[in-house]
This record gives C-alpha cells, structure tokens and sequence, in this order.
C-alpha cells in the first residue's frame, strides 16, 4: 500500500526496482491503469517512470 525509502537509501535504485516489479505484474496480468497518492519527494520518481499527476492523485496508463 505505501513505498518509503530512508533517505539515507534513496538514489540507489530500490524504489526503482519495486516499480520495475509492479510494471512486470502490469505486464503479466493485463491490468492496464494504476492510481497512486505520491509525497512530494516522491511525485519526481513517478513522474519519471510515466505517471501523470490527476486532482489529488498520479496515474499511470500503462502500454507494454
């Protein structure tokens, strides 16, 4: 339900790879659409794997 990476530990990919994972589930099961509420320090990581900010939420149409 939440993804938080110490700041200690972030820029080295983790939050990345758990994206990577979701986008592979994505992929496998055909879902299409994902919603998410993003902090700000996280809307940047979002935004650069092709998440759009919607109201009060990101979207991410997914296209495999």
């Amino acid at each position: 339900m939440d993804m938080y990476t110490l700041p200690s530990w972030r820029s080295q990919g983790i939050a990345t790879a758990l994206l990577q994972a979701i986008f592979q589930f994505l992929k496998e099961t055909g879902i299409r659409r994902i919603w998410l509420h993003a902090s700000e320090v996280g809307r940047p990581l979002y935004e650069k794997h092709g998440f759009v900010a919607k109201h009060n939420e990101m979207e991410l149409l997914w296209q495999p």
